[in-house]
């Protein structure tokens, strides 16, 4: 039963970590050699340094997490769509915030929880787009590695540092 327990907290802990990631900023190509996308259209209550920040704030999480997993050079290739689709994520999600805080006043409780909801379906919508391309990276590191990755996802949830 116990083992039960921890199988579902790891996942749940990937789950976590990788729905995080997806409010990450988009940005620095140089992390995983691959163009980011296109940065959505500035809002008037967003600055460009705003997105620059928003932008080396997610390719610093990328970075770590990259790290963590001590990505090879070999699987760079199946790093690339993971990266790609957490800077795709977080541009999504970051113009929808825009779009929903722009021109608005003081929000009432009712606007928070409309925000909040409207935060959990970006990371389900997020992770259903992620998920497949990490398995695919998964899938394609060696049993070692796969454990790494295994141990990474699962120190994150037993630190608390989703």
């Amino acid at each position: 039963m116990t083992r039960s327990f921890k199988r579902a907290g790891r996942a749940f802990a990937g789950a976590l970590l990788l729905g995080g990631l997806l409010l990450t900023g988009v940005g620095a190509p140089v992390l995983a050699q691959q163009q980011p996308a296109a940065s959505p259209a500035v809002a008037p209550t967003q600055t460009p340094e705003d997105v620059a920040r928003a932008t080396l704030r997610g390719e610093t999480r990328i970075r770590r997490l990259r790290d963590r997993l001590e990505i090879t050079a070999a699987e760079e290739s199946l790093w690339a769509p993971v990266a790609q689709a957490m800077r795709e994520n977080e541009a999504a999600f970051r113009a929808d915030m825009v779009q929903q805080t722009t021109g608005k006043g003081a929000s009432t409780a009712v606007d928070d929880l409309k925000m909040f909801q409207m935060i959990a379906d970006h990371h389900s919508a997020g992770l259903k787009k992620l998920i497949p391309v990490f398995e695919t990276f998964y899938e394609g590191l060696s049993p070692a590695r796969r454990k790494r990755a295994d141990r990474v996802f699962g120190e994150r949830f037993r630190s608390g540092g989703m």
